[in-house]
This record gives structure tokens, C-alpha cells and sequence, in this order.
């Protein structure tokens, strides 16, 4: 990449088309971005640019944002990827939640917590959760100090692809030769496409395995698509991919436990991600039955709807009341256990009822605007059904719960 545009322009291009900003003026002469990149380009001594092919596009008439971005680096899968990288890794957020021992920030559950929070709130779509929690959690657990070290760094784009689609299971198996493959399916990958590494869950005859393949490697195929809210995700195929013993994470068969911590560490903070959420649909319906007037009043005034808006509130307090709760049996948990299970598995059905009632109560109190695409409310909505269904889905919950409640019955009552 740095072959190509030096790299400030390229942090400058980031930042701005990131924020959604690039049509703002900025910075000469009050002009937009793209005018004032040429504006800089004409004047300066020295170019922007290392190829005289992506200079003369600058000063075409032809030239947009897109068009720009495909000449600097070619793929805008890799933009996306380098977005990740200089939002997540290099402001130290990918390290933020694990130990100083292994090059985190000393961190945990809380500080991880907070910054998923503040994602939600923010609509976020990274996939920050997945990589920052599961992924991070599950190579810390299984002991893969040197992966761990390259994803806190942003040397490595680790993401997690631990759910089986459905048919047989990912499993490791032996060749003809006695080389160990692994074939199977996985589905819901978050950024698959964008991936240096997958973190693969496979079943094999002594247990649960960790694989870290990379995604080039001869025999896995990825199929991206993006979910309602604009997630990208894909679906991974592992035909027969043969594995060696440097793909491996810890010991063969020895992963259960790593991936369930690992898994009860990302549920809860897709749980804070969703609150922030929460909050963002809350204050956002607030500020407009404020603003919208009807009968000459602010419709705020009328008392079904205050009484509507003070259910969204109490649903999002529910749902940070079980969060905290669930923060609390994670900090002093010391790997997974009934007790931490079942506190996180409450967080998740709250936030899943919670999130999808002040989701559908935020676009019925906007009216027709909240069904449209253009405004925030219905994103919202989008967001926290990803999140709920991402996280397992609040009946699933409920039934590991009801499940839970059953067998200590039966123990109490033996």
C-alpha cells in the first residue's frame, strides 16, 4: 500500500470517507475533500502520489471517491480492513480487555464493556465484538501468545468462525496419506471476506480443536453477504483443507472449555453493545416527541406517549440491571462454570426482549418517518435483532435457563 500513496493521504482518505464526512469542506479554501486534495496536489512541491497514473486520475473529470480509492489500493475489501485497523488497533482498543502480559492494555470485561457500549450508541457495524472479544478471549485461553500478540497489533485481522452451519459438523479427519484435514461449513463469519486469519472451531476423536487458517489457504471458500444492518458477514467452506501442526491452537481436542469462556466473555459484551444501542434509539425518540408538534403542543405532552417513552426506559434499565449482573459473575469467574452460564444467558434474553421492544416502540412513536431507510430509528431496530440473534437469541436463552432450573431441581429433590 505504501507503494502506492504515501501514507497520510491515505490516513486523511480514511478518516473522512470512515466518517462519512467526505463531502465536507475541507481544509482548502472552503472547498469539498476532493477538490481540496487537488487544490493541495497543484500547489504543493512534492505529490501526494507515487504513480503519475493515480495523479492524473485526481485532476480528471471522471474522478470521484470510488474511483480514487480503487486506483490507490485496488480492492475495497482492503480499505475496509485498513479502516479496522487504524479505528480498532491503533487507538488500542483490540487490546484494551486483556492482560499487559501478553501486549493488552490490563483491561478486562468492564473496559471491554464500555467501548462495545459506545460502538452500539454509535450504530458501529465492525465487527469489534467478534474480533476484540471472541477471538482475543478464545487464542488467550488456548494459550496462542504470538496470534494474540499480531490481532492486539493489527498485524493479523483474526475473526472467529466457531458456528457450524447446519448438516455435519466441522470436522478434522485423516488423509489417505495421514495428513489431517478438516472439512465443514461455517456460517455467520462477521468480516469473513476481510480476514487475514479464521479462528475454526473442528470436532476431531479427542475433543474440540482450535485451527488458525489463513485465508488463502488451498481449499477454503468464503461467501459474503451483509446482514439487515449492513453487518458483513460470509459463509466459510473447508473443502478438505489440510492442516499442519502450525495451525493448531494448543493441544488437539482441548479447545471446549477456551471457546465457552471465550463465548460467555463476547455474549456479554454484545449485551453492552446492544444497550448502546438502546440508548440511541431512547434519546433519539425523545428528542423528536419534543420536537414534533400537533394540536399546537409538542407531542411530547400527551401522556400515552410519555407513558410509552417511560417503558423504553424501564426495558433499557432491565436490560443494564442484568448486564451488570453478568459483568460481576464474569470479572470473578475463573473460567467457565453453571453460575457464570446462567448469569450470562439472563443478560442475553433481557437484552434481546428489551432491545426488540425499544427497537419496534422507537419507530411506531416516530410515525411513517421511522420506516424509512434514510433515518435512524429503523437502524436501530436492524441492529438489535443482529445482535440478539448473533448472541443466540433470546428463546434460546430461556430454554438453556429452564433447562438450567430443571436439573438442579432433580439434584436438589435426589
Amino acid at each position: 500500500m505504501d507503494s502506492l500513496v504515501f501514507p497520510i493521504l491515505f490516513r486523511i482518505l480514511c478518516s473522512y470517507l470512515d466518517q462519512g464526512i467526505s463531502i465536507w469542506s475541507f481544509p482548502a479554501r472552503e472547498k469539498g475533500f476532493l477538490n481540496s486534495i487537488k487544490e493541495i496536489e497543484k500547489f504543493s512541491g512534492t505529490s501526494f502520489f507515487r504513480r503519475r497514473s493515480t495523479k492524473n486520475l485526481l485532476f480528471s473529470k471522471q474522478c470521484n471517491i470510488s474511483n480514487l480509492m480503487k486506483m490507490l489500493i485496488g480492492d475495497e475489501s482492503l480499505f475496509g480492513q485498513y479502516l479496522f485497523d487504524q479505528q480498532f488497533a491503533h487507538m488500542g482498543w483490540l487490546g484494551a480487555g486483556l492482560p499487559e502480559a501478553v501486549g493488552g492494555f490490563g483491561g478486562g470485561a468492564i473496559e471491554t464493556a464500555l467501548i462495545a457500549e459506545q460502538l452500539g450508541r454509535g450504530l458501529v457495524v465492525e465487527p469489534f465484538v467478534a474480533v476484540a472479544v471472541l477471538a482475543a478471549q478464545a487464542l488467550l485461553h488456548a494459550g496462542a501468545v504470538s496470534a494474540l500478540g499480531a490481532l492486539i497489533d493489527g498485524a493479523c485481522f483474526v475473526v472467529p468462525a466457531l458456528t457450524d452451519a447446519a448438516g455435519p459438523p466441522t470436522r478434522v479427519d485423516s488423509g489417505a496419506g495421514g495428513t489431517p484435514h478438516v472439512t465443514g461449513r461455517k456460517t455467520l463469519v462477521l468480516a469473513g471476506l476481510q480476514a487475514d486469519c479464521l479462528l475454526v472451531s473442528a470436532t476431531e476423536a479427542s475433543g474440540t480443536s482450535l485451527l488458525l487458517l489463513p485465508g488463502q489457504t488451498p481449499g477454503l471458500t468464503r461467501h459474503a453477504y451483509r446482514l439487515i444492518d449492513g453487518t458483513p458477514a460470509c459463509d466459510v467452506v473447508l473443502d478438505a483443507v489440510e492442516i499442519d501442526a502450525a495451525m493448531r491452537i494448543g493441544a488437539p481436542g482441548g479447545a471446549a472449555a477456551a471457546i465457552e469462556f471465550a463465548q460467555q466473555h463476547a455474549g456479554v459484551a454484545w449485551c453492552a453493545q446492544a444497550l448502546g444501542v438502546m440508548v440511541r434509539a431512547i434519546e433519539t425518540t425523545r428528542d423528536y416527541l419534543l420536537q414534533r408538534r400537533q394540536f399546537g403542543v409538542a407531542i411530547a405532552s400527551f401522556q400515552a406517549l410519555r407513558h410509552r417513552l417511560a417503558d423504553m426506559v424501564i426495558a433499557h434499565e432491565q436490560a443494564r440491571a442484568t448486564l451488570h449482573g453478568a459483568l460481576a459473575a464474569l470479572v470473578n469467574a475463573a473460567g467457565p462454570g453453571p453460575e457464570l452460564a446462567r448469569a450470562v444467558a439472563i443478560a442475553k434474553a433481557l437484552s434481546g426482549r428489551s432491545g426488540r421492544f425499544i427497537g419496534a416502540q422507537a419507530i411506531q412513536l416516530h410515525g411513517g418517518i421511522g420506516m424509512t431507510n434514510e433515518y435512524v430509528a429503523g437502524h436501530c431496530l436492524k441492529q438489535l435483532m443482529v445482535i440478539d440473534s448473533i448472541a443466540g437469541g433470546t428463546a434460546a436463552q430461556l430454554r438453556a435457563l429452564a433447562a438450567g432450573m430443571s436439573a438442579t431441581t432433580k439434584e436438589q429433590s435426589a
